[in-house]
């Protein structure tokens, strides 16, 4: 693709085939920080992607595709999510598919939800410790 290019190749990866394959005036994915955008010309990186939605621009309109978390790779001229899963469709149907798979049982997707459910409780019990009382030091009891 030319350096120059006015579009982002933005592809979305699964183990068995490529979901996404296309040519996007910008994308917005769903970071383990929030959302973040991207453009043709973006800074190379590499980062954490969390499940949930994915809005492509193409030619002026929106498409949707959603991802059951992963890694994104982005150079100047190509952005590439590698993801166990993923669907391309309308908003809400892709969100519906995602959730369908995420809590299916026995599926590695849903325990990955349970263990990041699990990582959520425990990073917020260590931020905000339970109040039980406090001892005091050298405190006599009588």
């Amino acid at each position: 693709m030319d350096e120059r290019s006015t579009t982002l190749r933005f592809v979305i990866r699964t183990p068995s085939a490529a979901v996404v394959d296309v040519g996007v005036d910008a994308v917005r994915i769903p970071g383990a920080t929030g959302q973040f955008g991207l453009r043709p010309r973006a800074e190379p990186m590499v980062t954490e992607v969390v499940a949930g939605l994915v809005v492509m621009r193409v030619g002026g309109q929106e498409r949707y595709a959603a991802t059951a978390g992963g890694l994104v790779e982005v150079d100047r001229t190509a952005c590439t999510i590698y993801t166990p899963f993923a669907v391309e469709g309308a908003a809400d149907d892709v969100l519906e598919a995602l959730a369908e798979v995420t809590e299916a049982s026995g599926s590695d997707l849903a325990a990955r939800r349970q263990l990041e459910v699990l990582e959520q409780r425990i990073l917020h019990e260590i931020r905000h410790p339970p109040s039980t009382g406090r001892r005091v030091e050298g405190a006599e009891h009588g």
